[in-house]
C-alpha cells in the first residue's frame, strides 16, 4: 500500500534534518581541535631586515695592504721572464743597427728577432691572463670574507635577512650601457633606514677602519632607531 504523499514529505524532513544534526556535531567535533591547534600554533617572529654594501667593502679589502702586496709580488714573478725577453729584443736592434747596410749577418738577426718577438708576444699574453686571473682569485676570497662577517655581524644582532645592496647616492658612473646596467643592478634596495645597514660595522670587523665600530644588538636601548 503505497504511503500517502504527505507522510512521505514529513518523513523526508524528518531524516534530512537528523542527518544535517549529525553532520554538524561532527564537523564541530572534527574542527574543534583543529581550532585549538591554530590559536596554539607558535607565531613567526618578527622580520629584521638589513643591508651590507658587499662590492665597497670587497673593493677596498683588496685595495689594502692584505692584498696589495700580493699582486705586486705576483706582477713581479710575471714581470721578470718577460724583461729578460724584452732585453733581448732591445740587444737585437741594436746588433742589426750596428751593422752595415749590405752586412749577411743582419738577415739572421731579422729573422731571429721576427722570432723572438713572437715569443714575446705570446708570453706577455699569459702574463696578462694569469695575472687577471690572480686579481680574480682575490677577489672571490674578498667577497667570501665580507659575506662571512655580514653573515655574522647580522646574526649577533638578530636580523632575519642580510640584504647586499649598494648605498650612497644613486649616480651612475660608468660611461657605457653594460656598466651602466651593473651599477643599477647592484643596488637592489632603494630604500632603507640608514641604522640597519651594517656596511661600517662589517669593515671594523674586516679591520677596514682606523678604530673599529661597537657592534649594538637591536634590543639595546642605546640602539639606533
Amino acid at each position: 500500500m503505497p504511503f500517502p504523499a504527505a507522510f512521505k514529505s514529513d518523513r523526508l524532513i524528518a531524516v534530512s534534518g537528523a542527518v544535517l544534526a549529525v553532520a554538524l556535531a561532527l564537523g564541530l567535533r572534527d574542527s574543534s581541535p583543529a581550532v585549538a591547534q591554530n590559536a596554539s600554533a607558535p607565531q613567526a617572529g618578527e622580520m629584521r631586515i638589513a643591508t651590507v654594501d658587499v662590492l665597497l667593502l670587497a673593493e677596498r679589502l683588496v685595495a689594502s695592504d692584505r692584498y696589495r702586496s700580493g699582486r705586486e709580488t705576483n706582477a713581479a714573478s710575471l714581470s721578470k721572464p718577460l724583461q729578460a725577453m724584452l732585453d733581448e729584443l732591445k740587444a737585437l736592434e741594436a746588433r742589426y743597427s750596428s751593422l752595415a747596410a749590405d752586412s749577411p749577418e743582419r738577415a739572421a738577426i731579422q729573422e731571429a728577432y721576427q722570432q723572438k718577438s713572437q715569443a714575446f708576444q705570446k708570453s706577455q699574453q699569459e702574463a696578462q691572463v694569469n695575472d687577471e686571473r690572480f686579481k680574480a682569485t682575490q677577489v672571490g676570497e674578498a667577497y667570501r670574507l665580507v659575506v662571512t662577517a655580514a653573515d655574522q655581524i647580522g646574526q649577533e644582532l638578530g636580523y632575519t635577512l642580510v640584504l647586499a645592496s649598494r648605498a650612497g647616492v644613486p649616480d651612475v658612473r660608468s660611461d657605457n650601457v653594460p656598466g651602466a646596467v651593473q651599477e643599477m643592478l647592484a643596488r637592489p634596495v632603494l630604500r632603507a633606514p640608514a641604522a640597519d645597514d651594517l656596511t661600517e660595522r662589517v669593515a671594523a670587523k674586516l679591520g677596514l677602519l682606523p678604530e673599529p665600530v661597537k657592534a649594538v644588538p637591536l634590543t639595546d636601548p642605546a640602539a639606533p632607531k
